[in-house]
């Protein structure tokens, strides 16, 4: 499929799909590279093209409007490389905190297995929480809660000491950032997709346009044409 059929890709497209539409987007700006390089440089018929409208100066802004799309798609990469490393990131610190919490958490019930107040005050009461949000809870308020000196001498006992809870600490805040990182590179995408479509769409309407000019002003000799990959 040549530019002039351009389909540009879809923003709910799967993964899988989305990668085919990627790359056919920048094949076809490849090629619409070669084209208008070609072209600018076919002295042949250097008058006849600008009497259609297209001297160097016209010839040169399609190159750059290529060039835009190059610079776009690299965005667009760029942005889905900075998403999977945000994806990655979130869920390693999300398994390590899971994983130091629970730990923690037993460790600490154990210390107040029949002190229901206690328990409830430490944010160790019921079942261990699986939701993200609700962990980030428990795990602020056994971190602020454990010093208080009704309870940090029995837990130093049982393991639950200063350096852990600092531990414990450093990993909240790295699930923290890294899920503020992850929001950022999904807010990014979008964006940088939707500037790489309006820049595609401005090129390969520039393209349209000049190869509808020239298989009208060239039909008769379709050697030229066909240099230019037309």
């Amino acid at each position: 499929m040549s530019p002039d059929s351009t389909v540009l890709p879809e923003p709910a497209s799967t993964p899988k799909t989305r990668a085919a539409q990627d790359k056919k987007l920048t094949n076809d700006c490849a090629a619409a590279g070669q084209t208008i390089r070609a072209v600018m440089a076919d002295t042949e018929v250097t008058a006849e093209l600008a009497e259609g409208g297209y001297p160097s100066e016209e010839l040169s802004n399609g190159l750059g409007l290529q060039k835009d799309l190059e610079d776009a798609l690299a965005a667009r990469q760029a942005a889905d490389g900075a998403e999977t490393a945000a994806n990655r990131a979130y869920k390693t610190t999300d398994r390590a905190l899971r994983a130091a919490y629970s730990t923690m958490r037993g460790l600490a019930r154990s210390a107040f297995l029949k002190d229901p107040a206690a328990l409830a005050a430490l944010g160790l009461a019921g079942r261990e929480p699986r939701d993200m949000e609700q962990i980030m809870g428990a795990v602020d308020r056994l971190i602020k809660n454990a010093p208080l000196p009704d309870y940090a001498a029995k837990l130093t006992r049982r393991g639950v000491t200063t350096a852990k809870l600092q531990s414990l600490q450093d990993k909240l805040e790295a699930l923290q950032e890294a899920d503020r990182v992850q929001e950022a590179a999904k807010s990014a995408t979008p964006l940088v997709t939707a500037t790489r479509d309006a820049t595609a769409r401005v090129l390969f309407d520039w393209l349209v346009e000049f190869k509808a000019f020239a298989r009208a002003q060239f039909k008769e000799r379709p050697n030229i044409l066909k240099r230019w990959g037309i």
